[in-house]
């Protein structure tokens, strides 16, 4: 009888608290959203319950409130630099002389491969080209973890996984388009649509058929 009361009481407390905030209703959270208190504090991170999850009875307010501010800051695109330029030369000149790369993108739970083309070193940055009204665009602005492959016809490939950070600036743009007088006829620095973005945290694997693999970070 205890046990069927507990129950009771606490499927009763589930009912209120959902009724009362709209973060357990989202699927991000799931049952470990519903707890009794409803939300846990890790609710409050997903970026999916933003401010509606941050209700005094739910999650601290301050959690929200933190990570909001933190996303609001403008990432200084200038600032960053690889930690390693000869090994982000390297990666360059390979792709390059590859002529055509493959980007892997994912959708959902799909993965998502397609050629590029375009490679360019700017402000100690590795950058890729592309437009932001492609379905690459989208995917990456959703999860912007790729991987890169690149075969040189010669038994040696190069493999770099990385995250992709998005650079809106109009000068960054201008110099992509600079370095790549070709795409001049297909986007402009000022159009909304021309998409350039630079690697971080990535890390290169170099194989060959003939044996051996080397890896390094940049």
């Amino acid at each position: 009888m205890k046990t069927l009361i507990f129950s009771v009481l606490c499927m009763a407390t589930i009912v209120a608290c959902s009724t009362k905030n709209s973060c357990c209703d989202k699927d991000c959270c799931k049952d470990s959203c519903c707890k009794e208190s409803c939300c846990e504090e890790s609710c409050c991170k997903e970026s999916c319950c933003k401010e509606s999850c941050c209700k005094e009875s739910c999650c601290e307010k301050t959690s929200c409130s933190n990570a909001a501010e933190a996303a609001q800051q403008p990432i200084n695109h200038a600032e960053y630099k690889t930690q390693n330029d000869s090994v982000m030369n390297e990666v360059c000149e390979f792709l390059k002389n590859c002529g055509v790369y493959y980007i892997a993108t994912v959708e959902g739970n799909q993965p998502r491969v397609r050629p590029f083309g375009t490679q360019s070193i700017y402000e100690g940055k590795l950058y890729i080209m592309s437009g932001h009204k492609k379905n690459v665009a989208k995917q990456i602005a959703a999860n912007p973890k790729v991987e890169i492959c690149a075969y040189d016809g010669k038994g040696e490939w190069l493999r770099v996984s990385a995250t992709l950070v998005d650079d809106e600036r109009v000068e960054a743009k201008q110099a992509l388009i600079d370095l790549n007088p070709s795409l001049a006829s297909m986007y402009s620095a000022t159009d909304p649509n021309t998409a350039i973005y630079y690697l971080t945290n990535a890390e290169a694997t170099f194989s060959s058929f003939a044996g051996g693999e080397r890896k390094v970070k940049f």
